[in-house]
């Protein structure tokens, strides 16, 4: 996210620069609230699908059938401009 922010040329909220270590720690500490949170308030549907496996969103695709999944991408596409279709391309192809 450091990487982005620097990317998109966004300024730190402090005015401060951050180390990449704190910042990925600040990251990572955030990453662990939201999936607690969500092993709270989805733990009728089983908790955190994400607890194990952070990077692995998988599962939101596999309870979609391919025609959900065809219609997902050409809203995505109707929304983006041609700048940022070229950002994402290698995701909506």
């Amino acid at each position: 996210m450091l990487k982005v922010q620097e990317f998109l040329e966004i300024p730190a909220l402090s005015g401060k620069s951050v180390s990449e270590q704190d910042f990925s720690d600040s990251w990572d500490q955030m990453g662990e609230q939201s999936r607690a949170l969500y092993s709270k308030t989805q733990r009728h549907g089983g908790g955190s699908k994400t607890k194990k496996a952070p990077l692995d969103f998988d599962f939101h695709k596999r309870n979609l059938t391919e025609a959900e999944l065809d219609d997902l991408k050409a809203r995505t596409l109707e929304l983006i401009n041609p700048e940022e279709r070229e950002i994402l391309a290698r995701y909506l192809d």
